[in-house]
């Protein structure tokens, strides 16, 4: 008889991916790779010293040299990870999402907002070069877009809760013709060959272009800088130029937001995998 869930609280996901986030320090600074807090995370670590208060998960970005030989050197076992913690591909036959992610197999999750994968995890964002020909910037985003579309759209659904049986009904016909057609494979793959057309250490301005609908495009130089910040309890690596980061992104990102709009994107239920 399987032992009955206990779901952690947001307090103990918080810690959970904490841990997932001092591995990933801990092999980036033996590796002499270059990574950076990013996004919800650098918030938290500016104005909270730690997460925001309702956020749960990790996101870091790394320039794409970095970023590949991270999955280079992982892909060749000379980057030992501790015993149940795995490097999701972000290609080959089952890509699983056009970035990589560092799970926990100790821990389990179901969303109830989101295609995720089944462990715990840290999001790994790869930071590329983009053109700088504004006209051309649009239509590389769009097409972009599409590609991130077709991949998200290709998932099979793990939403959780009262939604779970509508949503795998209403997906099946889509994710099946998906499926057959291999289309996520193949966004995924011209997705990650899109976004390297213009190399990192070429170009004069990067982001990471290959997720999500807001852009925030900054210098190249930027990701040449950095320093430690305080976060949960321990130090982690920030851009230098944090501060006009979190200002284009956020703007005014030292007042937190209304009450009401004080709420977790992912919102996934997490138990320990025993």
């Amino acid at each position: 008889m399987k032992p009955k869930k206990e779901y952690l609280s947001l307090r103990e996901i918080q810690n959970a991916a904490l841990e997932i986030l001092v591995e990933f320090d801990r092999v980036c600074r033996l590796n002499g790779l270059r990574y950076s807090l990013a996004y919800g995370t650098l918030l938290g670590a500016i104005r909270h010293k730690g997460f925001i208060p309702w956020d749960d998960d990790v996101d870091v970005v790394m320039p794409r040299p970095d970023y590949e030989r991270l999955h280079d050197m992982a892909e060749r076992g000379e980057i030992v990870f501790p015993e149940g913690y795995l490097l999701s591909s972000d290609r080959g036959k089952k890509p699983e999402y056009p970035f990589m992610k560092l799970m926990n197999s100790a821990y389990r999750i179901s969303s109830n907002t989101h295609f995720e994968v089944p462990y715990l995890y840290l999001d790994i964002f790869p930071v590329d070069g983009v053109v700088e020909d504004e006209k051309a910037r649009k239509r590389e985003e769009r097409h972009n877009r599409t590609l991130i579309n077709e991949s998200m759209l290709s998932r099979w659904p793990t939403i959780a809760g009262f939604w779970r049986v509508p949503v795998r009904i209403f997906s099946f016909f889509p994710y099946a013709v998906l499926k057959i057609f291999g289309v996520r494979r193949h966004a995924v793959e011209k997705l990650n060959r899109n976004v390297r057309k213009y190399p990192f250490e070429k170009s004069k301005e990067c982001d990471c272009t290959n997720f999500g609908p807001i852009r925030t495009y900054a210098p190249v130089g930027w990701y040449d800088s950095y320093e430690e910040a305080d976060f949960g309890g321990h130090k982690f690596m920030i851009l230098t130029h944090w501060d006009e980061w979190l200002t284009m992104r956020y703007g005014d990102y030292m007042t937190p937001p209304p009450k009401k709009e004080q709420t977790n994107q992912h919102s996934y239920l997490c138990w320990r995998n025993v």
